[in-house]
C-alpha cells in the first residue's frame, strides 16, 4: 500500500520538436531541444524549461525552410540521443 505522503520523483527529460509561436500574424517556427525538469515534489510552476539547442528561426516557412528545419532537428536529436517519431518529427528522452 502506498503511503499518502509518498511522492513520486519525476526525472528530467529532453524534448526535440519544432516550436511554433501560435500567432496568426507572424506564424513563426524554430527547431529546438529543451530540457524539462519537473519540480519534485510537484508545485507551481510544475516544470522548468531550459533551451539546450535552437535551430534556424523562420516566419511563414516554405517547403525549403521546412526541409531545412527538419534536417537540423534530426541532426541535433541524433546528437542528443533522441529518436524522432517519423510522422510528427518530435521525440523525448528521459535523463
Amino acid at each position: 500500500m502506498k503511503n499518502e505522503t509518498e511522492v513520486t520523483i519525476r526525472p528530467p527529460y529532453l524534448v526535440a520538436e519544432i516550436w511554433h509561436c501560435n500567432d496568426e500574424v507572424c506564424d513563426c517556427y524554430q527547431p529546438q531541444i529543451t530540457k524539462i525538469t519537473p519540480h519534485n515534489p510537484p508545485r507551481p510552476p510544475w516544470i522548468q524549461r531550459e533551451q539546450l539547442w535552437a535551430g534556424t528561426f523562420h516566419s511563414q516557412p516554405g517547403t525549403e525552410e521546412w526541409d531545412e528545419m527538419t534536417r537540423e532537428l534530426e541532426d541535433a536529436a541524433a546528437r542528443a540521443g533522441i529518436t524522432l517519431e517519423e510522422k510528427t518529427k518530435t521525440g523525448m528522452r528521459q535523463l
